[in-house]
């Protein structure tokens, strides 16, 4: 490569040409590279799924279904005019990560009728991958079957592979290299090397704003520019700039065009500089976790060794400060070194005396003995964790990444701190775990070890939820499987036994606020049309006022009760519904409020349909305490769809203030789940919504008041948490489709076949359906061989895929972080 180096080297790489690309559009973009003898990669999809954000898609398109597109290929191929590479497989995702709400909605692929899927990916800060984190053998298999197959059809030797979405993993560079491939194209996301490989990173698609660079001069050569292209986006104005831009490069003698080729034969400067490259990527990327803001690096490969040095330098000293010594220790070192050095500077130049010498050397002495005292200090304190000011860094970080789960910096940032702490708490531990299921490839891992603390302090209902997520995201654990079987047998549902009815509604206050904001929950209360109700206060460990206040009030319908114990909101609800006379119970915060007409607009349409459960629609209102009275702002949301318990399941819609519902629920399908925090109200919800419909009432009857010192807005990661864990519990078959996973992983079919019939017997008793779950569900069945069952999964999975696209999820909710 010496020989034909320029300023500027380019190598162009264009993706995603298969089956469903327009020949005609192709043929016009490749003919204007031919145009100007500007050779490029055309990275190749043997086999394209219909929705490669979709991990359990079935539906793909092989790329001989398109004649024209293989006749293109090998036409250009055959000239010289381009290399081809294989593109994945199948190009798409390996897993979906369901627990979060929509991300995003793609336009669909040109040539297919739909949009594609929402999705989320499995690692956010990472990406995308068809092959990360699967089975080395499976992988292996998948590779060699779209290379045989590219190569048959395209009378090729394929030895370069691009990632889909760009988004390498060692395992798969692994196996590329034991499959015979020589090149990998992938994105700077991830910088790994395997021997024998040559991988090629760096790959930049802003084509246009790279022609602007050059035309400035901001380009100091040699460098080489990986530059990636989606011929299928371009337009045809975007077509005529491309034509326009290549005949500039191609004129501009600064500019030289390579090809994998040239590069794999080349000379020792392409490898070096990928080489120190990839050093200076994988080290600054350390240094940047501690900076918190990236170093910015060009995206492209200079044939400088000058610079990866002074790179390296810089980025080693980052990583040498923080990890090896810390910062406030290198200030003190530096400090103690630069004093030493000025001092015997200023005795060398100005002399001094005997005495003043002898003065100098043991002040400096003094300093020193200071200063290494001072130090070991720090070390043993660092040894031990963190110091007094980490810690309140700690604290800090940890406060912003509780209250905003989704904000990675502050999460990445808790995650370096939480881990130099010697002996975090329960709670934080538990907060930890709960963010690695959010943000780590193998989510199952953090699930056990939340499932194992649970079920030692004897929450086992909580230790089957995680245990049951954590087998259906890896089911070829057969610990976990055992593990299920133990905590199920511990798991005691607790019913009521039902008292005679004195009044129609009870309604539930459970409060430890300051007795104005109290006050004002109550007034609400007590301001209602319907008159015929009672009110059960329970002040759980809360100011002594309460009780001034409803004195105050003297309402003999209040029915007050001091708790001293930390119970938790569930448990005391539990308490207030074994005193509660009412044939209804309905319930509300002591931060929230009804509206007047809201107890009369629930009991009249529970009487009319002779409803069981019926809920209205709450009203989202953000605001501010100002002495102890809300002060609303806004109003951000009106919380309450109409009840269909195909979306129940992912979003239960219903504010706890906004239901009513009759007391003898209790005694059919349980009590309150005390060993949940939060969502222990839509745990009751599910159990309620598998038993029967629910009445929605389509009007604003109550008020939810969001304010920054919220519980579920503090702890936004807690309530996401526990709330997708129960949501996915309940949606799943309370566990049953885990089982199934197990058995048929483990290709027991026997087994399989006994889940099967539960889950059965629940499906046709109108289950919650959603579409992870039928995903999940669809290559079960069909291993089974229950082929009825399967043509209903298909049907109501065709069904659900029209109407969940537009699907929020919560949306409004979540942005509320309430």
């Amino acid at each position: 490569m010496r020989a034909n180096i320029k300023p500027i080297n380019i190598l162009f790489r264009n993706d995603d040409p298969c089956a469903l690309s327009n020949p005609a559009h192709e043929r016009r973009y490749l003919e204007i590279f031919a145009k100007y003898g500007i050779p490029q990669v055309v990275s190749v999809i043997p086999f394209m799924s219909e929705d490669p954000h979709n991990a359990r898609g079935t539906k793909f398109h092989a790329l001989s279904e398109n004649k024209a597109m293989v006749g293109l290929l090998r036409e250009f191929s055959g000239k010289g005019l381009i290399e081809i590479a294989q593109h994945g497989t199948t190009h798409q995702t390996n897993q979906l990560h369901p627990s979060s709400p929509i991300a995003a909605l793609y336009p669909p692929y040109p040539g297919l009728g739909s949009s594609w899927l929402p999705f989320v990916p499995v690692h956010p800060e990472k990406g995308y991958s068809e092959f990360g984190g699967l089975d080395e053998d499976f992988v292996r298999q998948e590779l060699r079957r779209g290379r045989d197959y590219l190569n048959k059809i395209l009378e090729k030797n394929i030895t370069t592979f691009t990632f889909p979405w760009s988004t390498p993993d060692i395992n798969t560079l692994t196996a590329l290299k034991k499959e015979g491939f020589k090149t990998a194209l992938c994105g700077g996301r991830d910088i790994y090397n395997v021997r024998g490989l040559m991988t090629l990173y760096n790959g930049r698609e802003d084509i246009f704003e790279f022609a602007h660079e050059l035309s400035d001069g901001r380009l100091n050569g040699p460098v080489l520019y990986h530059v990636v292209l989606h011929s299928w986006m371009l337009k045809d104005n975007n077509l005529n700039e491309l034509d326009k831009l290549l005949s500039n490069l191609a004129n501009d003698k600064r500019v030289g065009f390579v090809t994998l080729n040239s590069l794999q034969q080349g000379a020792a400067d392409f490898p070096m500089a990928r080489t120190a490259d990839h050093m200076v990527r994988r080290l600054s990327r350390v240094a940047s976790k501690h900076l918190g803001t990236p170093m910015r690096l060009p995206q492209y490969y200079r044939f400088k060794i000058k610079y990866y040095g002074k790179e390296l330098l810089k980025s080693g000293l980052v990583v040498l400060i923080f990890e090896k010594i810390g910062l406030t220790r290198f200030w003190v070192i530096s400090s103690m070194l630069f004093l030493l050095f000025a001092s015997l500077e200023i005795a060398r130049v100005k002399g001094v005396s005997l005495w003043g010498l002898i003065g100098l050397i043991g002040s400096g002495c003094v300093f020193l003995g200071l200063s290494v005292y001072k130090v070991k200090n720090w070390i043993s304190a660092g040894n031990q964790g963190l110091n007094k000011e980490g810690r309140q860094d700690y604290l800090t970080v940890s406060a912003k990444a509780f209250r905003d789960p989704q904000n990675k910096p502050a999460v990445a940032a808790f995650f370096r701190l939480f881990e130099k702490l010697p002996h975090p708490s329960d709670e934080d531990r538990e907060k930890y775990l709960q963010f690695k299921y959010y943000h780590s490839a193998r989510p199952w891992e953090a699930l056990n070890e939340l499932a194992q603390g649970y079920a030692r302090r004897g929450l086992y209902s909580l230790a089957h939820m995680c245990y049951a997520e954590s087998l259906l995201r890896g089911p070829r654990q057969e610990e976990v499987f055992r593990q299920i079987q133990q905590v199920k047998k511990l798991v005691a549902v607790k019913k009521l036994n039902l008292s005679d009815n004195t009044c129609a509604i009870s309604v539930i206050v459970c409060t430890n606020r300051a007795p104005v904001e109290f006050k004002a929950c109550l007034k609400s209360i007590l301001a209602q049309v319907f008159r015929d109700f009672e009110i059960i206060v329970l002040n759980n460990r809360g100011p002594n006022e309460i009780q001034d206040v409803i004195e105050s009030m003297a309402d003999p319908r209040i029915v007050y009760k001091r708790i001293d114990e930390e119970l938790g909101i569930p448990k005391i609800r539990n308490a207030a519904v074994q005193w509660a006379k009412g044939r209804y119970v309905a319930y509300l915060d002591d931060d929230d409020a009804f509206y007047p007409d809201h107890l009369e607009t629930l009991y009249n349409a529970a009487q009319r349909g002779k409803y069981r459960f019926v809920y209205a629609k709450t009203k989202g209102v953000l605001g501010n305490l100002k002495d102890g009275i809300f002060h609303a702002q806004k109003t951000i949301f009106n919380w309450g769809d109409g009840f269909d318990r195909e979306r129940f399941a992912l979003n239960s819609t219903m504010g706890n203030c906004a239901v009513l519902h009759e007391r003898s629920l209790f005694c059919d399908v349980g009590l309150f789940n005390d060993e949940l925090i939060v969502a222990e109200e839509e745990d009751f919800y599910l159990r309620c919504a598998a038993a029967m419909d629910l009445k929605h009432v389509d009007k604003n009857s109550s008020e939810y008041r969001i304010k920054d010192n919220n519980s579920v807005v503090v702890n936004a990661i807690r309530n996401h948490f526990q709330g997708a864990i129960v949501r996915r519990f309940h949606a799943a078959f309370r566990g049953e489709l885990a089982n199934l996973k197990y058995h048929a992983a483990r290709g027991d079919k026997r087994e399989a076949q006994k889940s099967l019939d539960q889950i059965r017997a629940r499906y046709l008793q109108g289950w919650f359906k959603s579409s992870f779950v039928l995903d999940e569900l669809r290559p079960l069945v069909k291993y089974c061989g229950d082929k009825d069952l399967l043509r209903m999964v298909v049907s109501d999975s065709s069904r659900l895929y029209k109407t969940e696209v537009s699907m929020t999820y919560g949306r409004e909710v979540m942005k509320s972080g309430k």
